[in-house]
Parts: structure tokens; C-alpha cells; sequence
């Protein structure tokens, strides 16, 4: 079941979005640069399109879809580590891509996480360029752009 977000499962999407982050083995420091951009207050989940895909009642996982500057951009996406290879990343997908065409866009830009990478770009999105880390100085991550047919 997918569903909206509910503001108060804040910190719970923080807990998973990081435990989804270490699935990578990414170290210590690194987890804790990316602790601020991966912490979810409430305004930001009542502000911005988030769903969440639900098994038995427990939340397995989360999208965001945020409007910048008129561009969509996925911002997070993120499955429980036990979860992923089991088919809620594609279900949240799709289900990302269906609210952004309600939306009216033509195109939706992604940030990916490296080891996301193939994940999208198995999806239909291309490799655009790169972007600006939002936890480390310095560091680029993948830009990857999905056009809506």
C-alpha cells in the first residue's frame, strides 16, 4: 500500500532514510555528514509531496517530490535495507512518476546517491551531468533527469 506521509513520521523516515544510507557501507563520518540532510522535520513532510509504500502496517519505505525554481526534483528515495531487491522500490517508483505527471511536468530531475545510480538509470532516466553534494565539500554525486512521456 502506498500512502501520503504523515507529518508526525518524521523522525521514523529519518531513522529509515539512514539506515537506508549505511545499507552502502558508507563510514562513520560519512553517515554523520549526511545525518542533517537526511533528518525529516514535520513541516518538511506536511510541505512536499511524500509517500510512503506500507507492509503489514510497517513503512518499507519513502519518496519526496519537491518543486524547485518550476523543476521537480526526487529529492529522497529510500527502501529498508531488508526490503530492497523485493519490488517496493519499483512500486514507489512508479507511483513517483505518476504524481509528478499529475503535477504537469515534463521532466523529473534526480540527485542519486552513486550506488542508486543503476537503480534509475534501469528505470529510463539518463545521466546529465553531476551535482554538488549536499553533505560533503567537494564531493559530486550523479544528476540524473527522467523525461515523462
Amino acid at each position: 500500500m502506498i500512502r501520503t506521509a504523515k507529518a508526525e513520521e518524521n523522525e521514523k523516515l529519518s531513522s529509515l532514510a539512514m539506515r537506508s544510507k549505511a545499507h552502502w557501507n558508507y563510514d562513520a563520518d560519512f553517515l554523520d555528514a549526511c545525518r542533517q540532510d537526511l533528518t525529516y522535520t514535520q513541516q518538511d513532510i506536511s510541505h512536499h509531496t511524500v509517500y510512503v509504500v506500507e507492509e503489514m502496517g510497517q513503512v518499507v519505505g519513502f519518496y519526496r517530490l519537491e518543486i524547485r525554481e518550476n523543476e521537480l526534483e526526487l529529492s529522497d528515495f529510500f527502501i529498508e535495507p531488508s526490503k530492497i531487491g523485493q519490488g517496493y522500490g519499483k512500486k514507489l517508483w512508479d507511483h513517483a512518476i505518476d504524481q509528478a505527471r499529475q503535477l504537469g511536468f515534463h521532466k523529473v530531475s534526480i540527485h542519486s546517491d552513486p550506488y542508486a545510480e543503476s537503480f534509475y538509470l534501469s528505470r529510463g532516466s539518463v545521466r546529465i551531468g553531476e551535482a554538488p553534494s549536499g553533505a560533503i565539500l567537494g564531493r559530486t554525486i550523479p544528476l540524473l533527469e527522467f523525461a515523462l512521456k
